[in-house]
């Protein structure tokens, strides 16, 4: 069972899962999923707008959503168990949040092993073959559950279906800010070099499609300016979000 195995102080019957998601640094949104007894309760699902916190700041970012979750708790009670999509850095700061508002609930991070780890066991998660970890609050190394564990598989079902959810809605805002407006995200491109790069380029398209030497000949654009451009508007055409 998930709960004797990982020491949950209750049954994990109500689960609710955490993911962040930013492109290229921009764009930061956060979601919530909600599952009980096993099955996802779509009507509890939340999209989270990042609004203070920058959105490079992956740690910032999940701290801002869980002080806004914690608030709301009179009017939307807490989880048997809550999770993140992440490692020791975001399950601390999920218990920072919970120790600042006086509370004690199971919580835990679910990562996959990085390329250089060597961990075992295997699991297979979108064609390739990587060990999944559980990090708990208090324990120094990752508990590592049986690849076809039912508890684990639970895991990872709740965490990806959070994983889908912050993609999603991401690639949405994307659409409907459009290019001028996502432009607008870029940090420390301001109005003056965006009005240089359009002056410079002609158009948004090319602005796209300019290489790095290309927007780094653009008037007030510094190299860094350039590769901070044509990285987002790579990673835009990829769908290329991180978590």
């Amino acid at each position: 069972m998930l709960r004797e195995r990982l020491r949950l102080a209750r049954l994990p019957r109500r689960i609710e899962c955490y993911d962040v998601s930013t492109l290229h640094g921009t764009l930061a949104v956060a979601s919530r999923v909600v599952f009980e007894d096993g099955q996802p309760c779509k009507a509890e699902y939340r999209r989270y707008r990042i609004r203070e916190a920058d959105a490079g700041d992956d740690y910032g970012c999940l701290r801002e959503v869980m002080l806004r979750r914690l608030a709301r708790r009179a009017s939307e009670p807490l989880p048997d168990l809550l999770m993140v999509d992440g490692g020791k850095g975001q399950l601390g700061v999920v218990s920072a949040a919970l120790a600042d508002a006086g509370l004690a609930l199971d919580h835990l991070g679910l990562a996959k092993e990085r390329d250089e780890e060597a961990a075992s066991p295997r699991v297979r998660r979108s064609g390739g073959l990587k060990a999944e970890r559980v990090f708990l609050p208090g324990r120094k190394d990752a508990v590592l559950l049986l690849p076809s564990s039912r508890g684990l598989l639970l895991l990872q079902r709740v965490r990806d279906e959070a994983h889908r959810f912050a993609i999603e809605f991401q690639r949405a805002l994307r659409r409907r800010l459009g290019l001028t407006s996502i432009l607008e995200e870029l940090p420390g491109i301001g109005p003056g070099k965006r009005r240089a790069l359009l002056r410079h380029l002609g158009s948004l398209r090319e602005v796209r499609e300019a290489s790095v030497d290309a927007l780094a000949a653009v008037p007030g654009i510094s190299q860094r300016d350039a590769e901070t451009i044509q990285g987002f508007f790579a990673a835009a055409a990829g769908g290329d979000a991180a978590s």
